[in-house]
């Protein structure tokens, strides 16, 4: 395969305008790495294949399935392509090709931002590096079968749907989830040329640009749509100025805190999926020239870093909480005596590969 394998629509890094990682200009361990990730790859693929292919879930444990629409092998295919595992990409495109997304099983209540990110989001990416045809018809038919979502008057979309009977169905709204819904929509309507995928979700940001927040840019987790407020009883996610903090033991971890709802004040809880912010801030400050973005980003990269070093598994936990910034009896906690800055609120691990990126990128 050679250096066909990682490339980017079959041309080369440089051409492309890709940043290279820093590993690759020591081509022998570049190609030794990449090699072992795509094997893990084909090892993953082979066992789906097997025992699941064409299901949107394989039960490792059983060897059994659960299914819908076949999410694993849609989420999959851009990554087949870009590791040139070609034939295995053509078997799950010809699959694919039959899949109805205006039917699933019976009383199933689908989710708008999942489907979004991962099946739409999905066949947006394949359908990009490849030019099948076929895969921007069934990204279209996705966009079409959850568009009744962004019915509700308020102009912030319902977050489930009934697809069978295209009924959409109320519930909470996750501000992370619907300010997230731009990205592939915006690029339907760019790739299909209708309109509307791209008015929808853009009136999104337009309402919460325009709503009041006692911290500029700081946003509650949900959204009321009847009454257009934001409200959460537990926290609010924000940056910088207001959510950044070092821990004063340890080893003076810069960390992100969530500000309790009622109080604005920091609670010291900290998320996993709060490791994506360095990535974040990364890109930020190579694009809009903020050396600092950059330093911050690097900090807190460090943070995630020590989740996983810390921890006798090698895997972070979900979520920790750095109780010293709001600890006011002066008691040194159990965990700082054990050479953490944090303590473990939930030690679960979730398999979030998306974070693996964000690392290789430091």
């Amino acid at each position: 395969m050679g250096s066909a394998i990682f490339s980017v629509s079959g041309k080369d890094w440089k051409s492309q305008g890709v940043h290279r990682p820093v590993f690759q200009q020591n081509d022998n361990l570049y190609d030794q790495r990449r090699t072992a990730v795509r094997n893990s790859m084909k090892h993953s693929w082979e066992g789906y294949r097997k025992y699941a292919f064409g299901k949107d879930e394989l039960l490792p444990v059983s060897k059994k399935w659960n299914n819908k629409w076949g999410v694993t092998l849609i989420d999959s295919l851009d990554t087949l392509y870009i590791m040139d595992m070609k034939e295995e990409f053509q078997e799950a495109k010809d699959y694919l090709a039959n899949i109805n997304f205006n039917q699933t099983t019976p009383n199933h209540q689908t989710s708008l931002f999942e489907s979004v990110i991962r099946v739409l989001g999905g066949l947006l990416s394949a359908y990009e590096l490849s030019g099948e045809a076929i895969i921007l018809e069934k990204a279209k038919d996705v966009g079409e079968s959850l568009f009744p979502c962004f019915n509700h008057p308020s102009g912030i979309p319902y977050g489930f749907i009934n697809i069978n009977t295209k009924t959409p169905i109320e519930t909470q709204n996750n501000v992370a989830e619907i300010g997230t819904l731009q990205l592939e929509y915006h690029k339907l309507s760019q790739l299909t040329g209708e309109k509307k995928y791209y008015r929808k979700t853009q009136k999104i940001i337009d309402i919460l640009e325009n709503m009041k927040t006692p911290y500029p840019g700081v946003y509650p987790i949900y959204v009321d749509k009847i009454n257009m407020t934001l409200t959460d009883e537990k926290s609010v996610d924000g940056i910088n100025g207001n959510l950044i903090f070092k821990s004063r033991f340890g080893d003076k971890l810069t960390f992100a805190s969530d500000l309790d709802a009622k109080t604005y004040k920091p609670n010291g809880n900290m998320g996993h999926l709060a490791c994506f912010f360095p990535g974040v801030l990364a890109l930020g400050s190579k694009e809009l020239g903020r050396p600092s973005d950059l330093r911050l980003a690097e900090e807190l990269m460090e943070t995630c870093y020590n989740f996983y070093k810390k921890m006798p598994t090698g895997l972070g936990p979900e979520s920790v909480v750095f109780k010293d910034i709001n600890s006011n009896n002066g008691t040194i906690l159990s965990y700082i005596s054990k050479g953490l800055d944090y303590d473990l609120t939930s030690r679960g691990y979730y398999l979030r590969p998306g974070l693996n990126i964000v690392f290789c990128s430091f």
